[in-house]
């Protein structure tokens, strides 16, 4: 995707004018409540184990819609592989510079954190690569043009800075006399010198936008040397999930706060030994991690992981990509992006990040919601929280704000002014944060979070099913050494295995109706609390 990207900004016109009258006219459109869609559980039970239903990529802005087909074409892999790392490379773009007024008094950007699990040998290398190359292009023509202009300036006035710091030093070692005044002047003048000092160093970190295998300090470290935003992406990342999960920390817990409070910008101060204090404000981390399928169902294992609330602010998908036959008549051709589509893709990506990455970065812009979107996300929200029947579920608590998050994104993109400027050459701009969050967005919010909320459902069904056998033995082992038996308190007390009284009853019914448990009712005239006790099965007493 070589070429020379002109960004200057084109007048409003042809595609982008029916792309505005498009909007305008689904401004209209009230959304049906989501609680009409079915169960994703359900949903995911019904396909075959080797099928992905299609991704909506109809849904996706036409900029980011054209180049997943094409590497779905060029690649031989499905949409449903490309899609999800277009929307990454493209949420990376962003960063902090946009953030919409949500529900409940929130601001949320466009940034997401995407885990993919892929075979190897399927095709997801060159799919990364295809989808991410903006992001590499543009990283690499900054560090070039850093290196080539502004560093050896700056390096030049870290110098000059040294040597009146160095002149400072000697004056107040040959000082003599009573010299307080002269004393103080050279103090000041050596403390401004220091601080310039402090700031050019700051200054001589090369550009940096993507970043791979980092320990959490590391991350630490370089969020606050570019601006708290960083983009984590790595197409082989188990050693960057071993690092989240503190393989390289001093003690075995888990290191996951910084990408924790990153998700949503939550100040955070991290204290070590070696590196001191390192403050960061408002830290925003768009994140997309490449493994295996068998990688991804042993962290959906992991219980921390679930109710601590890393998990649930990933988008998860396995695309069940496969290794595809060339077709013969096809050999000979050196397939490629077609300029038309890969110049687009790559001068959007180029302007979102001048745009909203590096120039809004320190000043986000602040958009608001039509009514409309707004009234399709509070029946989303609402309509979800019936579902988990209102109670605490982390990966239910995410849905709704995952779906403002992809309609933010695909808001920006849709709002992408491309002009032709010449022969496989494209100017673009991002004019998004001029306009509100409308309601044709909003629906392809909720659509693309309702495929990977499916997609999510494929790891996390049989982790459920993990979490109730683990409840289920915790509370065999609590009724051996009750011969009497147990209550829903001894349950829900201390939320050893349930939240609250009805969910642990609801526990106990359905161990009951599967013979695992005896319920024993109060007898008529029994002093004290009338409660069920329940005692286990004979099959399930032994020891």
């Amino acid at each position: 995707m070589a070429g020379i990207i002109d960004l200057t900004a084109p007048d409003a016109g042809g595609e982008s004018a029916e792309k505005s009258a498009k909007v305008e006219i689904v401004e209209e459109e009230i959304l049906p409540p989501a609680a009409d869609v079915a169960d994703p559980e359900s949903l995911a039970e019904e396909s075959p184990a080797d099928a992905v239903d299609p991704f909506p990529v109809e849904y996706l802005p036409a900029v980011l819609r054209k180049m997943a087909e094409a590497i779905a074409d060029v690649g031989g892999v499905p949409v449903a592989m490309s899609a999800p790392l277009v929307l990454a490379a493209a949420s990376a773009s962003i960063g902090r510079g946009v953030r919409v007024k949500s529900l409940l008094g929130r601001e949320t950007r466009a940034s997401l954190y995407l885990m993919m699990g892929k075979q190897s040998g399927s095709g997801g290398s060159g799919a990364y690569r295809l989808a991410m190359g903006p992001l590499s292009g543009f990283q690499a023509a900054e560090r070039r043009s850093f290196e080539s202009g502004l560093k050896p300036q700056i390096e030049g006035e870290r110098e000059a800075v040294q040597i009146d710091i160095d002149k400072g030093r000697q004056s107040l070692k040959h000082l003599k006399g009573d010299t307080g005044e002269e004393r103080q002047s050279i103090i000041e003048k050596l403390g401004t010198a220091r601080r310039r000092l402090a700031e050019i160093e700051k200054e001589l970190h090369d550009p940096l936008f993507m970043a791979d295998d980092l320990t959490p300090e590391g991350m630490a470290n370089l969020l606050s040397q570019h601006g708290e935003t960083l983009a984590h992406f790595d197409s082989d990342a188990g050693d960057a999930i071993s690092s989240v999960l503190g393989k390289y920390s001093d003690k075995d817990s888990s290191s996951e706060s910084l990408w924790l409070k990153a998700f949503d910008g939550e100040p955070i101060t991290i204290v070590r030994k070696n590196t001191g204090v390192i403050y960061l404000d408002a830290p925003s981390l768009a994140v997309c991690w490449v493994c295996t399928p068998a990688k991804v169902r042993e962290l959906f294992q992991n219980e921390r992981l679930c109710e601590a609330g890393l998990l649930p602010r990933f988008l998860v998908v396995d695309p069940k990509a496969r290794a595809m036959e060339i077709p013969e008549n096809m050999a000979g051709e050196a397939r490629m992006i077609p300029s038309e589509v890969g110049q687009p893709y790559e001068a959007a990506i180029f302007n979102a990040l001048r745009e909203y990455r590096l120039d809004a970065n320190a000043e986000p812009h602040l958009i608001e919601m039509t009514r409309e979107a707004r009234l399709a996300f509070t029946r989303d929200y609402n309509a979800v929280l019936r579902r988990a029947g209102f109670k605490p579920d982390p990966f239910q608590s995410r849905l709704t704000e995952q779906a403002i998050r992809l309609a933010l994104l695909c808001h920006l993109y849709e709002h992408c002014e491309i002009e032709k400027r010449g022969p496989g050459t494209f100017g673009a701009e991002m004019v998004g944060h001029e306009h509100p969050l409308g309601t044709g967005v909003a629906k392809a919010g909720l659509v693309i979070r309702d495929w990977f909320e499916r997609r999510q459902a494929e790891f996390l069904g049989p982790q459920r099913e993990h979490a109730k056998e683990a409840g289920w033995e915790k509370a065999r082992k609590i009724m051996l050494t009750r011969p009497d038996g147990i209550t829903a308190r001894e349950l829900y007390s201390g939320r050893v295995i349930a939240a609250n009284k009805t969910e642990a009853e609801a526990i106990l019914a359905g161990w009951a109706e599967d013979g695992r448990i005896i319920p024993h009712a109060p007898k008529a005239g029994t002093p004290g609390r009338k409660v069920t006790r329940y005692t286990l099965a004979p099959l399930f007493a032994k020891g």
